[in-house]
């Protein structure tokens, strides 16, 4: 097999670029502060090397953010010669747009170096509006707490702690133990965040609006397939005529359908000794379809089940069904996604997942053809649909030292003795803990009375602080020590 490489590499680019402006810093910077006072050109020579200094913190502000969704729009691969004459072009091209890469850098460093300033000083997050990345998901906008908890006066001053009082603060974070996520999970819930990334960049479903992650009433509580008081909905897709309500599952494996009990599917994993029951996930979305439709009722927007559809999406391609779960309408695989999208060309597995929003409107486009179902909604009532599921709750989430996420209802928690409510945080709000986890840079921060923990960047945390929380689908709430909490976020 003849060996291929990857025509562009932007890992490559931009650490030949960081090195070339790193020279450049290097050398300038050494003749520029050894001459200092005795020219008069210095003051460009500064204005340069500031310049020099907001490029290289662009480049790493792209490496860190943007490089990955780029790379993945130019994976082409080929063999030596085209590379090698590929690139002899490339150089070309990139002498003539040099110096527009460079004002690109040079931006994008006065922007992060912008948006820190608001951070460290204002405690707020910059404003930074992009028209060309608007997008049709309406999503809760994160930012941090405006509520100050604890209160500067409910916190002791460091000097006013003894070393003894110090250590014991120091011992408590020093014990804490990473909980990373399950990897299981983790792989699922990677998953779902690629699909709901790539939509959120989407911009072209005109006349839609995707939800992500809504809360509702369960109709049914105590249903062995949602046995919960509440239900969750992955998304929410509102078109002009339709409610699409969708669960997103990352599954790999086979899938097949129980004959003796429809609400239970087999599911036989790589991993896995043997086949597994698992909830028929069809119907498991179906009662969620119904408790949309009873809490749209309940609020004066009458729907009918005509406008509410019921899709799962599996985004996992190792996944094949078998038996009646196969052909179940309901269901969106990866392969009829590449059966619609081969017309256009489509190869990279992120503009694939883009089409599962599209094969949704299509099929709801070729049902208004062929069968002439639903009118589009009146506008009062489309309006009333999107502020009602604009304002349904998402669940209060919790991130542990090590990565892992808990979702479920915030109580309360508590820090030098001041208590923080739901009350007093907004829909998105967060506070984010940041902890000195290495147990000697912390013991030498004991050491010289500098905190081990700020919240927001603002208040100084407290060590032997609690988290009150209660987990989805756990029968009770349970206390988290703070030191073990990085960020508490409002849903």
């Amino acid at each position: 097999m003849r060996k291929t490489y990857r025509l562009i590499n932007f890992n490559i680019f931009t650490w030949i670029w960081a090195a070339l402006l790193g020279i450049y810093l290097l050398l300038h910077g050494l003749r520029f502060f050894s001459h200092i006072g005795q020219s008069a050109d210095k003051v460009p020579a500064a204005g340069m090397l500031c310049l020099a200094v907001l490029s290289l913190v662009g480049v790493f502000h792209f490496r860190k953010h943007h490089m990955q969704d780029l790379q993945d729009q130019f994976s082409w691969s080929v063999n030596s010669f085209w590379f090698v004459l590929c690139w002899i072009g490339l150089l070309i091209v990139l002498s003539v747009l040099g110096p527009i890469i460079q004002i690109y850098f040079v931006l994008s460093g006065v922007y992060v170096s912008a948006e820190w300033g608001m951070q460290k000083f204002f405690h707020r997050e910059l404003p930074f509006i992009k028209p060309w990345k608007s997008s049709a998901l309406r999503a809760v906008a994160s930012a941090p707490a405006t509520y100050i908890w604890p209160r500067p006066e409910d916190v002791p001053a460091r000097s006013t702690l003894s070393l003894s009082e110090r250590f014991a603060q120091w011992r408590v974070l020093s014990g804490v133990k990473p909980i990373p996520e399950d990897t299981i999970k983790l792989a699922g819930d990677e998953g779902e965040r690629a699909v709901l990334k790539t939509l959120q960049r989407h911009r072209s479903l005109k006349g839609s609006y995707l939800y992500v992650n809504k809360r509702i009433p369960n109709i049914q509580p105590g249903h062995p397939l949602l046995p919960g008081k509440r239900a969750e909905i992955d998304l929410i897709l509102l078109t002009p005529r339709h409610i699409h309500v969708i669960e997103i599952k990352n599954w790999s494996g086979r899938l097949e359908s129980d004959a003796k009990n429809p609400d239970v599917w087999i599911r036989q994993r790589r991993y896995d000794p043997g086949p597994k029951p698992c909830a028929n996930v069809v119907a498991t979305n179906a009662l969620k379809v119904r408790s949309l439709k009873s809490y749209l009722s309940q609020q004066g927007i009458p729907v009918t089940d005509a406008h509410l559809r019921n899709y799962v999406f599996f985004t996992n391609a190792n996944l094949s069904l078998a038996g009646t779960v196969a052909r179940m309408p309901e269901i969106v695989t990866m392969d009829a996604v590449r059966r619609f999208s081969a017309k256009v060309g489509m190869r990279t597995l992120d503009k694939i997942i883009l089409q599962l929003a599209r094969v949704v409107l299509e099929r709801e486009q070729a049902d208004q053809i062929g069968q002439g179902l639903c009118e589009t909604f009146p506008e009062p009532l489309h309006a009333a649909l999107e502020k009602t599921l604009d304002n349904l709750p998402t669940w209060d989430r919790l991130v542990l030292h090590g990565g892992r996420e808990v979702t479920g209802d915030f109580i309360w928690a508590d820090a030098w003795g001041a208590r923080c409510l739901p009350k007093s945080l907004q829909r998105g709000h967060y506070y984010r803990i940041d902890w000195q986890y290495n147990k000697y840079w912390a013991l030498l921060y004991t050491l010289v009375g500098r905190s081990l923990g700020s919240i927001n960047n603002r208040i100084q945390a407290d060590p032997h602080g609690q988290v009150y929380f209660h987990a989805a689908g756990q029968p009770n709430p349970e206390t988290f020590p703070l030191a073990q909490v990085t960020r508490i976020e409002k849903g």
